[in-house]
């Protein structure tokens, strides 16, 4: 199985969705700047996918719901957005080190394993 090639594939796959998302949102904004993703939104993207899980498929999803409510919810304290979201980065890492997706696949795959 040659699973360098595939891995090529799919990174290469991978960036073409990314150059045509990146094609059609600057298509929707008339306007392209390198400002629209600096470093906040650079640590809240990691976060979501740190909380969520690095390798699993629905971990980045799961990541961001709850990281958007913290968002939201913290609306007046904007000025300290990136010290909590570096706080939340932190605890993941320390005590859910494969993101919530990851632990509950562990936690299945040990009550499979038990019964």
């Amino acid at each position: 199985m040659p699973v360098v090639r595939y891995r090529v594939q799919v990174f290469v796959l991978s960036a073409v969705y990314a150059a045509v998302a990146g094609g059609l949102y600057a298509h929707f904004l008339n306007y392209v700047n390198g400002t629209f993703f600096d470093l906040p939104v650079m640590v809240e993207l990691m976060a979501m996918l740190v909380v969520g899980g690095i390798g699993t498929r629905w971990g980045p999803i799961v990541g961001a719901v709850p990281l958007m409510w913290v968002s939201q919810s913290l609306g007046r304290y904007a000025d300290y957005s990136l010290l909590i979201f570096g706080a939340l980065y932190g605890v993941a890492l320390l005590f859910l080190p494969r993101g919530l997706c990851g632990e509950l696949v562990a936690w299945e795959a040990g009550r499979r394993g038990r019964s």
